[in-house]
């Protein structure tokens, strides 16, 4: 079959059924049921947050009561731990819930094509089920959940799946941050797209995975789930980076890069219509050079430069899909953390419906600032100028480097993205 790479719904359909599947199957890694006598399950939850506690067997208490394994792929090899079947996975969580191993590269029909052996080679999941094998969490569920985690550079993901579902549906957050507390309706049934369903409620849920995909490179893995935490309060605007640029939460749209056509961007390479971030790990990251900007009339009212030619570089990203406006799920203050070395580093806005030339701008940018829609300004390089009107009416937002009248090198990456 021939997937879109902006709307790869078919692909995760197929790795969906997949995971569905082993998340039943791997929950048989569990013990017998208890005796007579024995607790199983909690009181009800009082909302106050609660650490899940992992005991050395991958048993669960604590908001959860059924048992950690690990699943993975056909052509995946699972390396520790080894074996996991119905005696058991873990035999030590000192460290947490950990796996490591390899997958390797996705076969793709072509090298642009998205044709590829999902569904033989999918990833890799550390899952926990909150009660017994196929049931519900119920009354029990928290309203949040977060998972801590540490290990190797990869494209992680949180799935959940519904007790009951068809095994075809699952739900999922694409680019997971680590000890990142999270609502149920967070979780979407299209991990790459906003049209999906939100996850109802986690009193719905039989299994919560951390996931690492494969890819169309040879991938190492090695991460370990340190903490389980319940019902801390959500953090709602953090933005997040899926695989090739791809945000949820309060945005929706990619993430991408560009540069004056005299610029050279060593990385990402390429971007193209195929996306531009491949397995960036959450954090966007850029590369390369600006060549001096070539200027007449220094310190007189004619001076000018090649800047249409040599304007910079720009990490970018888009609010919403198909490059619209925010509209309706605009926030009232954006921040974005960054780091890199010397240059002067510029916050841009665009309108939709503006001519590209035209961009409301803060110089000076600090990494981490949050700021409001009237503090960017059609005058780039001072404070006056007309504000920006609404975040609603933005259908793009850059951290740009700009050129200067001596060569400049950027390295740079936003590591975090708020917008609240």
């Amino acid at each position: 079959m021939t997937i879109d790479p902006k709307n790869q719904t078919e692909r995760w359909t197929a790795l969906n059924l997949v995971l569905a599947l082993l998340a039943a199957s791997a929950a048989a890694c569990s013990t017998e049921d208890p005796g007579p006598g024995e607790v199983r399950y909690p009181a009800k939850r009082s909302g106050s947050p609660e650490r899940v506690v992992f005991d050395d067997t991958g048993k669960l208490s604590g908001g959860m009561e059924g048992y950690a394994w690990v699943a993975g792929a056909d052509l995946a090899t699972i390396e520790a731990p080894n074996p996991c079947n119905e005696h058991g996975c873990f035999t030590s969580t000192q460290d947490g819930l950990c796996t490591r191993g390899s997958m390797p590269a996705l076969t793709c029909t072509t090298p642009e094509s998205w044709d590829c052996n999902y569904e033989a080679n999918w990833g890799v999941l550390v899952g926990l089920n909150p009660k017994s094998r196929g049931e519900a969490w119920g009354e029990d569920a928290p309203e949040t959940v977060a998972v801590t985690y540490a290990g190797e550079p990869g494209n992680y993901r949180l799935t959940a799946h519904v007790a009951g579902d068809p095994d075809h549906k699952t739900y999922c957050i694409e680019g997971y941050v680590s000890g990142l507390p999270v609502s149920a309706d967070r979780f979407r049934s299209e991990c790459w797209s906003d049209d999906g369903d939100p996850l109802p409620s986690f009193a719905v849920v039989d299994m919560i995975g951390l996931m690492v995909i494969s890819a169309k490179h040879d991938v190492s893995f090695n991460y370990c789930v340190s903490d389980v935490s319940l019902d801390v309060p959500a953090d709602t605007g953090r933005v997040l980076v899926g695989n090739y640029g791809k945000l949820s939460g309060p945005m929706g749209g990619y993430a991408w890069v560009a540069a004056g056509e005299v610029a050279t961007v060593a990385s990402p390479s390429p971007c193209d219509e195929h996306g531009c971030f491949r397995n960036a790990g959450g954090v966007l990251c850029t590369r390369g050079s600006l060549p001096a900007l070539e200027c007449t009339g220094q310190n007189t009212p004619e001076y000018d430069c090649n800047w249409s030619a040599n304007w910079g570089a720009m990490i970018g990203m888009n609010p919403a899909g198909g490059h619209t406006a925010w509209g309706e799920r605009a926030t009232d203050r954006v921040a974005f953390t960054y780091s890199g070395g010397p240059g002067t580093y510029r916050l841009t806005a665009h309108v939709e419906g503006d001519p590209k030339s035209r961009v409301y701008c803060i110089p000076r940018y600090q990494s981490g600032q949050e700021v409001t829609a009237e503090m960017f300004r059609t005058t780039c390089w001072n404070d006056s100028g007309t504000p920006l009107g609404s975040f609603a009416d933005v259908d793009s937002f850059g951290l740009m480097i700009t050129s200067a009248e001596t060569p400049v090198s950027f390295d740079y990456c936003i590591s975090s993205i708020a917008a609240r």
